[in-house]
């Protein structure tokens, strides 16, 4: 028992050890790692968990989940994880940043981040969204799919066993919550019309999901 404190700030240094910008490093916003030494990389999901936990400080959650789109290529696709030297786009984690961001509107003071942050923050998650339905629906049912099992964040699911690509109601309800979250952004840039496109996107990919 009377290590108790030091074993509590130890788990945080494991789980939360925050990397910042420096010269000759990749990362141009703070990231955190959320795995022991031997994975010292920022993992992109985990931004987004971060940024939950992190919801009483809007300005350093909102800046995590910045800090993976920072690095978004054309397509839309974002990198799996990134260090100080490298990053790397060869798979790549859930897209949980919608969550993420309804959850700050829910527990989070925005009013402190300004309007070109979140415009630029819109912009990009437009973008990713794009992306699962360009080029994550082989057979344009409308259902995005995984095509690497790393790309579900489980990867030895067994949704796996028969083959990939696979299409599941767990990646429609993160791309439901984007789609959902996009709305809420819109509507607070003042862009009612984007607002209703995305709420009406976020129930029409509810039904697809449920049918």
């Amino acid at each position: 028992p009377e290590f108790a404190d030091t074993r509590d700030v130890a788990a945080w240094m494991v789980w939360t050890h925050t990397r910042v910008p420096h010269p000759g490093s990749r990362f141009k916003h703070e990231m955190c790692i959320m795995m022991h030494q031997e994975f010292g990389h920022c993992f992109g999901w985990q931004q987004a968990f971060q940024a939950i936990a992190n919801c009483k400080d809007p300005r350093f959650a909102w800046n995590l989940i910045q800090s993976v789109f920072d690095y978004q290529l054309p397509t839309g696709q974002i990198p799996d994880h990134i260090d100080e030297l490298v990053v790397i786009y060869q798979s790549f984690k859930p897209p949980l940043y919608g969550l993420a961001l309804s959850w700050l509107y829910d527990h989070s003071d925005l009013s402190v981040i300004p309007v070109e942050d979140k415009q630029k923050l819109f912009d990009e998650m437009v973008l990713l969204y794009d992306f699962y339905m360009k080029y994550r629906d082989v057979d344009h049912d409308g259902l995005a799919e995984y095509h690497h099992c790393d790309e579900a964040g489980c990867d030895e699911s067994s949704i796996f066993s028969a083959g990939l690509p696979v299409a599941n109601p767990e990646l429609g309800g993160y791309l439901i919550a984007h789609a959902d979250a996009l709305s809420r952004l819109a509507a607070d840039l003042g862009k009612d019309d984007d607002a209703k496109k995305w709420e009406d996107e976020a129930r029409a990919m509810t039904a697809r999901v449920l049918d």
